[in-house]
């Protein structure tokens, strides 16, 4: 199993000896996390701290979602990936007033030197 969907009410998460339990109002069982990969929750459940360091020391991504809300659902990454770093890192240079501005000369410059009319 890579994807686990949580979508009851009033579930239960714990884990014990690497293993997640899930915990509903009539069933329980258990999943291995280092077969986990994403886990997609679309109610409300009982979570901790303890829990969400555990699965992201495993690797496991975690989105959160409600489908009765009319929300963006959030991601949990447990380590960013390549793109997070480029995307940020172009915010940053775009936010930063002296390199847009050095970039905007450079673009005139360029366009002056460079136009064949």
């Amino acid at each position: 199993m890579e994807t686990l969907y949580i979508t009851r009410k009033n579930t239960a998460l714990s884990i014990r000896q690497g293993q997640l339990d899930v915990l509903t109002d009539d069933k329980r069982f258990s999943v291995n996390i280092d077969r986990l990969q994403r886990m997609f929750i679309l109610a409300d459940i009982s979570l901790n701290t303890s829990i969400l360091h555990n699965l992201s020391t495993h690797g496991v991504c975690l989105f959160f979602g409600n489908e009765r809300v009319n929300s963006h659902p959030i991601a949990m990454v447990p380590e960013p990936v390549h793109c997070v770093y480029r995307r940020r890192g172009q915010y940053l240079r775009i936010a930063h007033e002296p390199t847009c501005l050095r970039q905007a000369k450079g673009l005139v410059h360029y366009t002056r030197c460079c136009s064949f009319t």
